[in-house]
């Protein structure tokens, strides 16, 4: 498993296509509540 850390600038659409996996599965698989407010240093794992 990998675990991704949001740096400054990324957004969830920047991550997911990264990852080259859905929006709506990086938001639902990690419980993310406020997509729009993502933190640097959050902590995302990717299945």
């Amino acid at each position: 498993m990998t675990i991704h850390v949001v740096q400054s600038g990324e957004t969830i659409n920047s991550i997911a296509e990264k990852y080259k996996i859905p929006v709506a599965r990086l938001i639902l698989d990690n419980g993310i509540q406020n997509p729009d407010k993502l933190a640097i240093g959050q902590t995302y794992p990717m299945v």
